[in-house]
């Protein structure tokens, strides 16, 4: 997980016998089972930019497919107990905007605004992790780089949120979940329209999320379980009548719930089959709702010289009185995995009614694709 920011401790030194860096990672940022006797795996690597050389503990075969499988292994580590994994972060965040138009009355005027909640992560065993945030304001997170897209398709921006970055390796599987799409742009934004005697007066881009909660875990037989859940409120635009006076309140996007939930079972051989579900629900009959179930599995040999992998996936869009619309998207690899020499033929296709947007991110449905590629190491 490149994204791991748990509490940890380091400290460098360089002496006249090299360089040394010595850590110091809690029990509690990591987990571990209760058992009086255990054995972990562990690597250490080294990158050294001038020389562009990596060099690592536990040696690793470039010719051998996987990296963690490598891994050495920690022994005689006697009665250490997993220590309660409770932590509560709350937050109060302010904003002020003064605005200045020397045509309106006043020409100053200043707006305020408030906002407070909490995260709340907790382990429930060795296992599970549940993670929370309640009534969250990003603001403090880094901004989107700004982009000039000349193409019609959407940019796909990067995740810089904490709760969204952290644990959710597992809610990856089959490609159907981008998280850019909780807390987004609200789903009518782009579409308000006023007529020429009416003025658009408040017109809210980010729905307010009031809450998202995960939970994530791997049993002792090696089945990964991951449920997410989030709930945006009613955002509405106003419009007002200049002739009268008057307002009017258009919905862009009504209380919305957000659902994931995705089980991962590890086979032989560093193999493994996932089967995931997304699902949005928006109030009312006026917005549809997606469903889309997928699965993803990846099967090696005993030798782990050769993959099968793939993907599916199934779509549905429903809406009031309306006949759902469904598509289908297929991916298909066999793929040589270790040795100097790697090759893979591969088919991919997507049907023309196929569509995950609602929770995922695809750029354009209704292709078919064959690739066959090769690589010397």
């Amino acid at each position: 997980d490149s994204d791991w920011d748990a509490v940890w401790f380091s400290d460098v030194q360089l002496s006249d016998y090299g360089w040394t860096c010595e850590m110091k990672i809690p029990y509690a940022a990591i987990r571990f089972p209760n058992a009086s006797s255990q054995e972990w795996t562990i690597n250490f690597l080294r990158i050294q930019k001038r020389k562009n050389s990596q060099s690592s503990w536990s040696e690793i075969d470039p010719e051998v497919n996987g990296l963690f499988t490598q891994s050495g292994t920690l022994k005689n580590i006697h009665d250490i107990k997993p220590p309660t994994r409770l932590s509560l972060t709350p937050y109060l965040s302010t904003y002020a905007i003064n605005y200045k138009d020397a045509n309106a009355d006043p020409i100053n005027s200043t707006g305020y605004s408030y906002n407070a909640g909490m995260d709340l992560k907790y382990g429930i065993n060795d296992a599970f992790t549940l993670d929370m945030t309640l009534v969250p304001d990003f603001g403090q997170v880094e901004s989107d780089d700004l982009v000039v897209n000349l193409s019609p398709f959407e940019v796909q921006l990067s995740e810089k949120r904490p709760f969204f970055t952290e644990g959710l390796e597992m809610f990856s599987k089959a490609d159907i979940f981008y998280t850019r799409r909780v807390g987004g742009t609200a789903y009518g934004y782009w579409d308000v329209d006023a007529e020429d005697y009416e003025t658009i007066t408040s017109n809210p881009q980010i729905p307010q999320l009031y809450n998202a909660t995960k939970i994530s875990g791997r049993t002792k037989a090696g089945t990964g379980i991951g449920i997410f859940n989030a709930v945006e409120a009613k955002t509405e635009a106003v419009i007002r009548n200049e002739e009268n006076n008057s307002e009017r309140k258009v919905t862009t996007q009504p209380l919305t719930n957000y659902s994931v939930i995705v089980v991962d079972q590890n086979l032989k051989n560093n193999s493994f089959v996932s089967l995931i579900n997304s699902n949005v629900w928006r109030q009312g009959g006026d917005f549809h709702d997606a469903n889309v179930i997928a699965t993803e599995f990846d099967l090696i040999d005993s030798l782990e010289r050769y993959s099968f992998n793939g993907q599916a996936a199934y779509s549905s869009l429903t809406q009031l009185e309306s006949e759902a619309v469904t598509g289908h998207r297929l991916e298909l690899e066999l793929e040589k995995i270790s040795g100097r020499w790697k090759y893979w033929l591969q088919y991919d296709m997507i049907s023309p009614e196929y569509d995950h947007n609602d929770l995922g991110f695809l750029r354009n449905p209704n292709f078919r694709e064959m690739s066959i590629g090769g690589e010397y190491n």
